[in-house]
C-alpha cells in the first residue's frame, strides 16, 4: 500500500514539474521576455562600445575598461595576446593595441579600451544582436542592422546606428563583411 501511494506521489510530481515547464516555456515565448543567451562558453560577441566573453564565467568589457582586464579576459577564450603595437600617429591621439589570433585587435588609450577592429572570421567572435562576422554577406548585414553606405577614400566602408561600422568587399549582390570595428581606429584616410 505504501509502494502504491509513493508511486502515486511522485506520478503526481512529475505531472506537476510538466505543468511547470509548460509554463514556463508559455512565458518565453511571450513578446518581451529576455531569452538566454545560446551561444557557445568563451565565444566573443561584440557591440558598439562593448566585447562580451559569453558562458557562465565571462565578461562584459565597457568602452574604457583597463587594458589588463581586457586582456586578461580575451584570452581566455582567444589564447595570448599575438602581438602589441604603438601608433603615435593616429588622428585621435597615440593608440596602443593588442592583437588576438582570430583576427581581433583592441585599441587603447592611456590603458584602457577605446575601440576594436575584426578582420578575420576564424574564430566564433560576431555581433552581439546580429551574428554578423567576417565572411557575413551584405544581405545578412542589411537585415541584421540599418546599414549607411559611406563615401570612402578606403574603399566600400559602411556604419550601422547600432554603432558597428566595417568595410566590405566584391561587387553587387556578392558583397561580403571584409571587416568590423568600433570605437577608436587608426585608419588614415
Amino acid at each position: 500500500m505504501r509502494a502504491i501511494a509513493l508511486a502515486i506521489t511522485a506520478s503526481l510530481l512529475m505531472l506537476g514539474a510538466c505543468d511547470n515547464a509548460a509554463e514556463q516555456q508559455d512565458a518565453d515565448d511571450l513578446p518581451g521576455t529576455p531569452k538566454m543567451a545560446t551561444d557557445a562558453p568563451g565565444s566573443i560577441r561584440l557591440t558598439g562600445p562593448e566585447i562580451t566573453v559569453m558562458g557562465p564565467m565571462g565578461a562584459t568589457l565597457g568602452n574604457n575598461a583597463p587594458r589588463d582586464q581586457v586582456e586578461a579576459e580575451l584570452a581566455k577564450s582567444l589564447g595570448p595576446v599575438a602581438e602589441r603595437g604603438r601608433n603615435e600617429e593616429c588622428g585621435a591621439g597615440p593608440v596602443e593595441s593588442s592583437r588576438f589570433d582570430g583576427g581581433l585587435t583592441i585599441n587603447f588609450q592611456d590603458g584602457r579600451m577605446a575601440g576594436w577592429v575584426l578582420e578575420q572570421g576564424d574564430a566564433d567572435i560576431a555581433t552581439k544582436d546580429g551574428g554578423i562576422t567576417v565572411g557575413s554577406s551584405f544581405a545578412e548585414l542589411d537585415a541584421a542592422y540599418t546599414v549607411e553606405l559611406v563615401d570612402s577614400t578606403l574603399g566600400d566602408e559602411f556604419t550601422t546606428g547600432e554603432g558597428i561600422n566595417g568595410f566590405l568587399t566584391g561587387e553587387g549582390d556578392a558583397r561580403t563583411v571584409e571587416s568590423l570595428y568600433a570605437g577608436t581606429t587608426c585608419f588614415f584616410r
